[in-house]
């Protein structure tokens, strides 16, 4: 579309730097009568592109300058009926370049570490100006001199109370598991950070995957990232700290990280942080339940007993698990879960909870008094999962804890409530189905939570599994006929390891 030697406004292209999906971007001249300046343009393919949405990237770009690592904003205008964006030329190219110079990754670690603290530094300003980049990558790195300059402020947004957009949005290789629900934080770039430092050191990147199902599939799910045998020992609790899944888990700012990598060989001593969960690692997605998931954390912030109820395998431990990951930055003291499904005997409800909270009986007191004692002043959430034949026991150290512990909240699971003054209930449903008496094709079925979680469950079992045309109305049958409930599914999809849709 565009060419050397084209005018635009004030603007000569000389050549082209790069191009994405929203356009490209052009070495430019601009020349006045008394000087000539290059810059580097950016322009909208589409020039009925939305300018409102150009204008708010023009405007973040400009809160983002003013700092040495981040390259600044020089103008958005419309000239000739064409958008475009004028930033200063870097002309040292991207840390991508830079990289392919160097046989894909840094020539030393000091080298590798020199360059993140720059880039660390550069988003630390970026988060004091109430801004997360969102994608953070080589390409959006540029190098003067050696020294990384933060670029490409399209998917920037404000920070807000919520942290959540629908617009799902992002270079996946290098995007946070939170990132792939819509959520993003400062939290959100230190994970970026962490792909990024790891991609200088060793050549590669931590999640290798070329399909975009598997690197989902590991970016998302609750098994930490197993880091190559050629990062140095003293980064890499670095690296487990920036690129831990929960986001609670990470470090707490840019400038927090670049404390840790405070000599050239990433050497500074560094604490993982303590642990404030015993949330167990889910071998398999969460699939669906999108509005579950607001209506029961709607519910949980306004009641200190919340019991998610339903008959056995409808899913009710997954959603608890599943709000309790989300919720659990709003728990100074925690998120703790109490498996109850072991126990034979009632009265051992105290006890596994103590266990779990390192609590012990003090002489003199039952062991109930010494939790209540304890957790007098923790704000902390208790999951009691499994509540259904030790529910008198577990309602009563319930109530009691509840009323000794003003920031304690109590979140169980159980086929039936607790039965006592001030709990919330929330039956839960099961996952959404087909109707099987219209046309089924693999588009319309994909919309449904019951053939999505058969899909991707079967696919684990036999990779080679794929719903097609012709095997569309049997999946839409089995999930219908099964009421949507997650567990019988899951068996269900099990079996396509030796039997075909149709015979299941």
């Amino acid at each position: 579309m565009f060419h050397p030697g084209d005018t635009i406004g004030p603007y000569t292209l000389v050549r082209a730097l790069g191009r994405g999906a929203f356009g490209e971007v052009w070495l430019a001249d601009r020349a006045s009568s008394m000087l000539t300046t290059q810059v580097a343009l950016k322009l909208p393919l589409d020039a009925a592109a939305d300018l409102e949405a150009i204008r708010q990237e023009a405007q973040l770009w400009l809160k983002a300058s003013g700092h040495t690592n981040i390259v600044p904003v020089l103008e958005a205008e419309v000239y000739d009926g064409q958008i475009i964006i004028a930033s200063e030329y870097v002309a040292g190219g991207s840390l991508s370049d830079w990289l392919k110079q160097h046989g894909g990754k840094t020539p030393s670690v000091e080298a590798a570490v020199t360059i993140m603290r720059g880039v660390l530094e550069g988003l630390q300003h970026l988060h004091e100006s109430g801004l997360v980049h969102r994608d953070l990558k080589p390409s959006n790195v540029l190098m003067q001199k050696g020294r990384p300059r933060l670029t490409d402020f399209g998917l920037t947004r404000v920070l807000k109370s919520s942290g959540h957009t629908t617009n799902i949005a992002g270079t996946p290789g290098y995007m946070a598991p939170e990132a792939f629900k819509g959520h993003y934080s400062p939290a959100s770039d230190i994970w970026a950070v962490g792909i990024l430092l790891h991609k200088l050191l060793t050549g590669v990147l931590p999640y290798p995957h070329t399909d975009f199902y598997s690197l989902l599939l590991a970016i998302t799910s609750d098994e930490a990232v197993k880091l190559s045998d050629q990062v140095p020992d003293a980064l890499r609790p670095v690296l487990a700290i920036a690129l831990a899944k929960p986001v609670s888990d990470r470090y707490t700012s840019a400038a927090e990280m670049t404390e840790a990598l405070a000599s050239p060989s990433g050497s500074a001593p560094v604490s993982p942080p303590q642990a404030r969960h015993n949330l167990p690692i889910q071998m398999t997605s969460f699939i669906g339940r999108e509005q579950e998931i607001a209506q029961v954390r709607a519910s949980l912030a306004k009641t200190r007993l919340l019991t998610l109820t339903g008959s056995g395998g409808c899913g009710k431990t997954r959603l608890l698990l599943q709000v309790a990951r989300d919720v659990q930055d709003d728990y100074s003291e925690g998120v703790w879960l109490v498996e109850l499904a072991p126990l034979s005997d009632p009265v051992l409800v105290p006890q596994a909870l103590a266990s779990v909270l390192g609590i012990r009986e003090e002489p003199g007191k039952t062991l109930t008094q010494s939790l209540s004692e304890t957790l007098s002043s923790k704000q902390m959430l208790l999951l009691l999962d499994n509540c259904e034949h030790v529910l008198d026991a577990a309602a009563t150290l319930s109530d009691t804890l509840l009323k000794s512990c003003p920031r304690v909240k109590v979140f169980a699971s159980s086929r039936e409530g607790l039965g006592f003054a001030g709990e919330s209930s929330y039956q839960v449903p099961s996952l959404s189905v087909p109707d099987i008496r219209q046309p089924q094709t693999p588009e319309h079925l994909a919309q449904y939570e019951a053939v999505q979680l058969f899909i991707e469950r079967a696919v684990m079992t036999n990779a080679g599994f794929a719903i097609t045309d012709q095997n569309a109305p049997a999946v839409a049958s089995v999930c219908h006929r099964l009421d949507g409930i997650p567990l019988a599914i899951e068996l269900a999809a099990a079996r396509v390891r030796s039997l075909a849709v149709e015979q299941i």
